[in-house]
């Protein structure tokens, strides 16, 4: 059987059926890259977490488990803290360790109050009172 004429009706749901598969199709594809690279990170990622893990690992078997003295005695090698196990403070300006400065006022920069309850003292000398 040989088909003479196609009409535009007889090609439109064919052309249709086609036209939304392909879109299907490349939606899928694109969805399978996507899973790809995902995949390829998280694969990456696992074998950097496994070589960390059979380090630690290793490191446990070769020195044996870290107990108390010896993590204070490695900590006062590094400077960490010090011979009566208060920490050091590692630079910038802040206060001694174990001091607490507390907040401030955003207006004056004083403890012991802040904006809401700030208020403002007007200092005015004796002169200017009497005039």
């Amino acid at each position: 059987m040989q088909i003479m004429h196609i009409t535009k009706d007889d090609f439109f749901p064919i052309f249709n059926i086609a036209f939304f598969t392909l879109i299907g199709i490349s939606k899928l594809a694109y969805r399978l890259a996507l899973l790809k690279a995902k995949n390829h990170r998280l694969h990456t990622a696992n074998k950097v977490l496994s070589k960390r893990q059979r380090a630690k690992k290793n490191q446990l078997r070769l020195r044996g488990l870290l107990n108390a003295a010896k993590a204070e005695a490695i900590q006062v090698e590094k400077g960490i803290v010090n011979a009566k196990g208060k920490n050091i403070p590692q630079g910038g300006t802040r206060a001694e360790v174990g001091e607490s400065s507390g907040r401030r006022c955003s207006n004056c920069g004083k403890t012991g109050h802040n904006v809401q309850t700030y208020q403002v003292v007007w200092e005015t000398s004796k002169e200017e009172v009497n005039k």
